[in-house]
């Protein structure tokens, strides 16, 4: 059997003076808890032999506080095949002529909710779902869901979308639906942050296995859901966060994709999350305590460990480190191991086309690329490479930078003292 239809046949409520009723369909209206609703039994298409489709249904235009004019909602429904039976479910709702502009629901939420026959208890209409949020904004585009199980927003316009059932979400059987009703509200200013998520992972360096999440919260604790606020995490006492820093809310919940902290072993450090002119939500992250020997988060084995103040590296020296962990041959650097056949060595730095120890193209400081100290070999990496050395087959910075063992990317060759370190 085809798909079957619960057309809206748009009605309009007209007080000049009422229109003739129509044969193939009866319209009736109904005040419930304040809202609109439309009604009726969801018809089977007919064919009548004539190479097209007769749908039987009914709708309404249905006036709401934020559109006056009225939004059309048309409600469809297939046939779904089981073993030995099969059943009608609800499969879309198609809402249209929304006026989406600031004098109309802009900043608006639209709730719809479905109802049995006799009850005034909403219906589940989607696995435990018993009403569907929609949140109009400015943006493009301007309607959008919170996250919702089983429910999705298709065929988005600038003045209606489709409230899509996912068919294996056990959406509601159509005969179970007598009405449904769709309310507009406004919503209240945020005034706090909740930590809704917190991060999990204490391993410096890595980013967290579980990123943080982060929920706008009003007065009165409710989610604000038309919230698309930027929230920025900052972290104190000396610690470094990286990875992308910022999150933006949707639907008033931000989530971190890749965020991560560099500190002191065994030290707590505090995370705030903030949005200007909300209160913060905060969390206490201390990092695992590495000792020399031990394996680092890049597989490699730890041969440093600074004080709890850390040190400056990284490419632009704006980063802090607070331990150096060397690659061994074990994690596929066998180029890195003696001079065989099988590894061949590589030329620490070539001087020409451009003597290394002269002159670079990395900065403005006049760096050589033989800065000695701790933090340095990174920089001094990729020196020696912008000045001719990047060949990995011949340059030993080159094939250096471009390994990627242990998941990592950051690796590089030892300044004079991170190498004499090594070999303490």
């Amino acid at each position: 059997m085809e798909p079957e239809y619960y057309h809206d046949d748009p009605v309009e409520l007209l007080s000049e003076k009422p229109r003739k009723k129509k044969l193939i369909a009866l319209l009736s209206f109904s005040l419930f808890t304040g809202a609109f609703f439309f009604q009726g039994v969801l018809a089977a298409n007919i064919n009548l032999n004539l190479g097209s489709r007769v749908e039987f249904g009914q709708g309404i235009v249905q006036t709401i506080a934020c559109d006056r004019d009225g939004i059309t909602l048309l409600p469809q429904t297939e046939f779904v095949n089981s073993s030995g039976s099969g059943s009608h479910v609800i499969k879309s709702i198609v809402v249209s002529q929304v006026d989406s502009s600031s004098n109309g629901c802009q900043d608006k939420i639209l709730t719809f909710k479905g109802f049995g026959e006799t009850s005034s208890t909403s219906l589940n209409l989607v696995n435990s779902v018993n009403s569907i949020v929609v949140v109009v904004s400015a943006g493009s585009p301007n309607f959008s869901i919170p996250a919702t199980t089983g429910v999705t927003l298709t065929d988005i316009s600038s003045s209606g979308f489709t409230i899509t059932f996912d068919p294996t979400a056990s959406p509601i059987l159509a005969s179970e639906i007598f009405r449904f009703t769709v309310e507009s509200s406004g919503t209240a200013a945020g005034t706090t942050l909740v930590l809704s998520r917190a991060s999990v992972g204490t391993t410096a360096g890595v980013a967290f296995t579980t990123q943080p999440q982060i929920t706008i919260k009003d007065a009165n604790n409710n989610t604000v859901i038309t919230s698309n606020a930027v929230v920025t995490a900052t972290i104190s006492g000396g610690g470094q966060l990286f990875g992308t820093t910022t999150a933006t809310a949707v639907g008033g919940v931000a989530t971190f994709n890749d965020l991560g902290i560099r500190g002191f072993g065994g030290t707590a450090y505090t995370i705030s999350y903030s949005v200007s002119g909300l209160v913060p939500a905060t969390q206490s992250v201390t990092p695992a305590a590495y000792t020399l020997g031990a394996t680092g988060p890049g597989g490699g084995k730890i041969f440093y460990i600074s004080t709890s103040a850390g040190f400056t590296c990284g490419p632009t020296l704006n980063e802090k480190c607070f331990y150096l962990e060397a690659a061994p041959p074990a994690l596929g650097l066998a180029s890195f191991d003696t001079d065989t056949v099988n590894s061949p060595s590589r030329t620490w730095a070539q001087t020409t086309p451009v003597r290394y120890d002269n002159v670079t193209t990395i900065g403005s400081g006049g760096e050589t690329a033989t800065a000695t100290g701790f933090g340095w070999g990174y920089r001094n990496t990729l020196a020696i490479i912008s000045q001719g050395n990047s060949n990995p087959a011949t340059s030993a910075a080159a094939l250096a930078q471009s390994f990627t063992g242990g998941g990592k990317n950051d690796w590089f060759l030892p300044s004079l003292d991170e190498l004499t370190q090594m070999c303490t």
